[in-house]
């Protein structure tokens, strides 16, 4: 769990469940995907299964997506209080004995179903839930927000140019952090 949360905190790597292949064995093993959490189910289970048993990423596009306004998933982010909810019951999950084992890694990986400001808000207003922010959440909630607000703006060569730069500075970056022999030269 440790290695796939250090893994996730060092980029915006997200899943894909449109293109996640399960072991049907690990899924059953976790009861499946948790109907209290709708929309974010998916996203759960998946975090589940990484930090549990590992994950295989293979570069490429399998299964393009296209987000319609009319969605099931559109309709409840749009709904601010419904995910809301959703956001703040996958928090909930993650202390019942069935997660402890994967609810440090979550935390670790700085991760929550919606990477967004309002997340972050709605778990800072709810004391049960405050336990769970870290510096670490903060910042990349920040990032997504922002890619967020910049991405549309961007043609899509622009796009794939910030990714790999900012990929690849966040790597130097946290390598000239740990004193690693990542970081440049020093002139």
């Amino acid at each position: 769990g440790s290695e796939m949360a250090q893994l996730l905190s060092r980029s915006f790597f997200t899943f894909t469940s449109n293109s996640v292949v399960y072991r049907r064995h690990a899924l059953m093993e976790t009861g499946g995907h948790p109907e209290a959490l709708d929309w974010q189910a998916d996203w759960f289970v998946n975090h589940v299964l990484a930090f549990r048993h590992g994950a295989c990423y293979l570069p490429g596009v399998y299964c393009p997506t296209r987000v319609r306004g009319e969605s099931f998933s559109a309709r409840g982010l749009a709904d601010a209080q419904e995910q809301k909810t959703r956001v703040l019951r996958a928090l909930d999950m993650l202390r019942q004995d069935e997660y402890a084992d994967v609810a440090h890694a979550f935390r670790e990986a700085g991760v929550l179903p919606e990477m967004s400001l309002r997340a972050l808000t709605w778990a800072a207003a709810s004391p049960a839930h405050r336990g769970y922010l870290s510096a670490k959440l903060l910042r990349r909630a920040c990032a997504f927000s922002l890619w967020s607000l910049f991405r549309p703006l961007l043609p899509h060569p622009a796009r794939r140019f910030a990714r790999w730069l900012f990929g690849g500075l966040t790597c130097r970056w946290r390598s000239e952090l740990r004193g690693g022999s990542g970081s440049r030269a020093e002139s």
